[in-house]
């Protein structure tokens, strides 16, 4: 009966409980592989610093205040933790992620309680390896990853090889993206730039502002509907609520390629209009809703194309493929355009 009545006070308590508060802060640790004897601290302090400023840079030339995000210091620098690895550096070229993280001292492991934690974004550069999760072909040499969806917490994860020649400034800028919920431009864009969207989204990000955690979701409600435009093009249409007031919406493909952005512009409720190509869809696609307090989920979607525009094929001028077609506008003259 006690131990029945223990379990019973601690899902009360649990369920009863007030979340716990944590600042929103980057951790920096060199985890050195048993076999390692470079010591990277002080390349890895200048990388954290010139990131945190040209975040800053962009979010200034994109028209916000001068903001980045915040990272632990020790006497003014980015404070450095060393774990010394039990192993030896070809131990982690598999499942690094997890042989790594289970050799990190408590405070620095989101998998553990208190589980605030999990509002800490923790970078971690692993030395003595080139390649993260084998060198195979699905071997990378770098991953970011952020984990709010639906666990009401704002941190990430980033996973360097030291010896992959991918320790430098472009990459973290770029993973630690990921971990702010950002995903990938186009191969055209340069590299440590933000776009006028995401330098939006991380304007409202926790990580980005100094302010707690209030635990308050926004929400896609209802079906969405998906329409067919001219030029190859469709639209997603989805209605959005949130507490406090909507801010901006991206939707992502199954290449982690945002194809569209909505701005809300300060409604509580409001439809958002995602307008991408054809050739852009995928089998699963996700959006990403946030509120004006950095609050923010994501939403898998199965989108299943709509038939094209009522067209009229010219004989004349359609090839084997059919990757020409005229558009009938008002029943008037023909507007040719070229399939995507």
């Amino acid at each position: 009966m006690r131990l029945k009545l223990n379990w019973l006070t601690a899902i009360l308590f649990l369920l009863c409980a007030p979340y716990t508060q944590a600042e929103f802060i980057t951790k920096v640790v060199y985890f050195k592989s048993a076999d390692v004897k470079t010591n990277l601290t002080l390349k890895i302090q200048e990388i954290v610093e010139n990131t945190q400023r040209t975040y800053a840079d962009e979010m200034q030339r994109n028209g916000f205040e001068r903001k980045t995000f915040s990272v632990e210091t020790h006497l003014g620098k980015p404070k450095i933790h060393i774990v010394n690895g039990r192993k030896n550096a070809a131990s982690y070229l598999r499942n690094t992620y997890e042989n790594t993280r289970n050799e990190l001292p408590n405070f620095l492991r989101q998998d553990t309680p208190p589980f605030d934690k999990q509002d800490m974004i923790i970078v971690t550069i692993v030395g003595g390896i080139d390649c993260i999760n084998g060198r195979d072909a699905s071997a990378f040499c770098a991953w970011g990853v952020g984990y709010p969806h639906h666990s009401l917490r704002y941190g990430g994860n980033v996973l360097i090889a030291a010896d992959s020649g991918n320790l430098n400034e472009d990459v973290l800028f770029h993973e630690m993206g990921h971990a702010f919920g950002l995903y990938h431009k186009p191969s055209n864009f340069l590299p440590s730039t933000l776009e006028m969207y995401e330098a939006r989204w991380l304007d409202k990000h926790y990580q980005f502002n100094k302010r707690q955690n209030n635990f308050s979701l926004p929400e896609f409600v209802n079906d969405h509907k998906i329409i067919a435009l001219e030029n190859g093009k469709v639209k997603l249409k989805i209605n959005a609520i949130a507490n406090n007031v909507l801010h901006q919406a991206m939707l992502v493909n199954s290449d982690l390629l945002v194809v569209s952005s909505h701005f809300m512009q300060g409604k509580n409720e409001d439809t958002i209009s995602f307008e991408f190509r054809r050739s852009e869809v995928s089998n699963n696609m996700f959006a990403e809703l946030m509120d004006t307090n950095g609050n923010y989920i994501a939403k898998d979607f199965t989108i299943k194309l709509p038939n094209r525009l009522q067209t009229e094929f010219d004989p004349l001028i359609a090839n084997d493929h059919n990757s020409v077609y005229l558009t009938l506008i008002g029943g008037g003259q023909p507007e040719v355009h070229t399939l995507i």
